[in-house]
């Protein structure tokens, strides 16, 4: 199997989360709402990765919100012992966060090594689970 890519969520340690998951909306410490990100990548070989990461509410294009920079990566094993490289902790913004409990949020997620010129992508949808005390009360639906 060539490069490739596994998108997961976990601040301190990589946490698998397939499609249809439950991931917590976070409280952010400057005021701003978040949801973890980190992945998996496989047949990369560098200590930077351009991360190139978009979410959205299921398919609305109005709720897009692009997000990309240079990652550091450390080398970790996965859960079979297989080398990966390893990015942790990634807070991915989404767009009108007190109205998400219950939504399905759209996570695409590409890496690219562009010395390299090799790249991996991998897509979730992910249940968002918004604490009572952070919900709005005036939303839409």
């Amino acid at each position: 199997m060539g490069p490739h890519v596994l998108l997961g969520t976990g601040r301190e340690a990589f946490e698998p989360l397939d499609s249809e998951g439950s991931v917590p909306l976070i409280k952010g410490i400057q005021g701003g709402f978040h949801v973890w990100t980190s992945f998996l990548a496989y047949g990369f070989d560098s200590d930077v990765l351009r991360m190139e990461l978009t979410t959205r509410w299921d398919a609305l294009d109005e709720s897009v919100l692009e997000m990309a920079g240079n990652v550091a990566v450390r080398p970790g094993t996965d859960a079979e012992g297989v080398a990966v490289l390893v990015s942790l902790g990634w807070p991915a913004s989404i767009f009108n966060p007190a109205c998400s409990n219950g939504r399905r949020l759209g996570i695409d997620l590409t890496v690219r090594d562009t010395s390299a010129g090799v790249s991996a992508s991998d897509s979730r949808y992910w249940i968002v689970d918004v604490a009572e005390e952070d919900r709005s009360s005036d939303c839409a639906n």
